[in-house]
């Protein structure tokens, strides 16, 4: 027996282009009424005993590294995760489970001075308040969701072991554990 699935949304915009939940970070011009055609489905999962339990998928893996600083383009992806949870809430669904696992090595999650112009506790700092932004979005459309991670705190399981793992993460300029820290 399955207590449910992760379900991938996927569809074509008005203007015929594609969508889909791989693309969360940057797609723009997405609509809730986008999204209704998916309700009558969603609500079959969770009436089938066995799916009860079901999650919306998304990809928190952009292709493109997005800038820290890009208030707009972080803006929209928390619209479009609040856009998700949404879906999920009407469709009956549990939530939402999140794929953090950096596909296309855009390394959005580490710190990188070039790119960042910042320093890396300033990067830190906003990888921090873009996860509270991204929580408030997604809670704030289904407050008592489910929200399960593929890795959350365990892709480097080097860190469990480190003596000073706080020390570890600044070494590796990781800015996945500020992102995580922001969310909760």
């Amino acid at each position: 027996g399955l207590d449910g699935v992760a379900v991938v949304v996927a569809g074509r915009k008005p203007n015929g282009e594609t969508y889909n939940m791989r693309r969360v970070w940057q797609e723009t011009g997405w609509t809730k009424e986008m999204f209704s055609e998916h309700l009558p489905y969603l609500k079959q999962f969770r009436d089938h005993r066995g799916l009860k339990d079901s999650l919306i998928m998304v990809w928190f893996a952009p292709r493109t590294r997005i800038c820290w600083q890009d208030d707009a383009a972080w803006a929209n992806f928390a619209r479009n995760m609040g856009l998700m949870a949404g879906l999920a809430r009407e469709g009956g669904l549990k939530g939402l489970v999140v794929d953090n696992e950096d596909y296309g090595n855009a390394r959005q999650w580490r710190y990188d001075a070039k790119k960042d112009k910042a320093s890396y506790d300033e990067i830190c700092e906003l990888a921090r308040r873009r996860g509270r932004e991204i929580a408030r979005a997604t809670f704030g459309e289904y407050p008592d969701m489910s929200l399960m991670f593929f890795w959350l705190l365990s892709q480097c399981q080097d860190y469990f072991s480190e003596a000073n793992p706080v020390a570890a993460v600044r070494e590796r300029g990781d800015l996945w554990p500020a992102f995580v820290n922001g969310i909760l």
